[in-house]
């Protein structure tokens, strides 16, 4: 319950101040926010775009469920494990704040993810998320992508 009872008080200070940043923000963090949506919606739709046409070559990553950051190479191989034991049922992002300086970005946000593993037992988890994005030949790739619990999850 004290889990729950600092989620939604994150959300409700979190929500507002994303709802008001976002008609401001300029076109380079909407292109960004964009992205970070669009890596999403691949990684759901399990169509093999996610992570591999994402990353940068130099990617690293990092989050609750890792003992030290990734490079590129293990990013892959713990997605692949990862895919075959967990599918995500259904996923909601909360843009916090986003900076962009020339081709680099740093994207700040929530996350709610409910998942299933194969065990067909369903799960929710709460996190904070922190990309540094850059520009390849005008695209965006992940540089880094680091998470963190907002709240215990269920597993």
């Amino acid at each position: 319950m004290k889990f729950f009872i600092i989620f939604c008080l994150t959300c409700a200070l979190a929500i507002p101040y994303s709802l008001a940043q976002t008609p401001g923000w300029s076109d380079e963090q909407t292109d960004a926010w964009n992205y970070i949506e669009q890596s999403w919606e691949d990684a759901q739709a399990e169509n093999g775009k996610w992570p591999k046409n994402y990353l940068h070559e130099n990617a690293l990553a990092w989050g609750p469920s890792k003992i030290h950051p990734q490079s590129r190479d293990q990013i892959l191989k713990w997605q692949r494990y990862s895919d075959e034991q967990r599918d995500i049922v259904m996923y909601e992002l909360y843009p916090l704040a986003i900076a962009v300086a020339g081709d680099t970005a740093v994207v700040n946000y929530a996350l709610q993810v409910v998942g299933e593993n194969a065990q067909q037992e369903r799960g929710t988890s709460y996190e904070g998320v922190i990309d540094v994005l850059t520009k390849v030949e005008g695209e965006w790739k992940f540089l880094s992508t680091n998470g963190f619990e907002l709240t215990g999850s269920a597993h």
